[in-house]
């Protein structure tokens, strides 16, 4: 997930998929939010802490099966979960 002004966002976007280090990258929805879920979390040097999906499920496709509302659910719980996170440690 990209947050931030659309054009930001769209440069960013582009940038990652001329990244050879990224495979198979795929645009998922693009739309406005009217709040920001990660406002405080820069992911330069933030690894993840769980797969989504498991390695046998996104060899099944999973990613390709997710709609629109699958992942905004999965973004909401992840923001969540980080800001959660983010109390424990003060």
């Amino acid at each position: 997930m990209l947050e931030g002004p659309r054009e930001k966002v769209s440069d960013t976007f582009d940038r990652i998929r001329q990244d050879d280090r990224h495979v198979e990258v795929k645009l998922r929805y693009f739309g406005e939010s009217p709040d920001r879920m990660f406002a405080e979390w820069a992911m330069l040097h933030d690894p993840a802490r769980a797969w989504l999906w498991s390695i046998a499920e996104v060899a099944q496709d999973a990613l390709e099966r997710a709609s629109v509302a699958d992942y905004k659910r999965i973004f909401r719980i992840l923001a969540t979960n980080m800001e959660a996170a983010g109390r424990e440690d003060r």
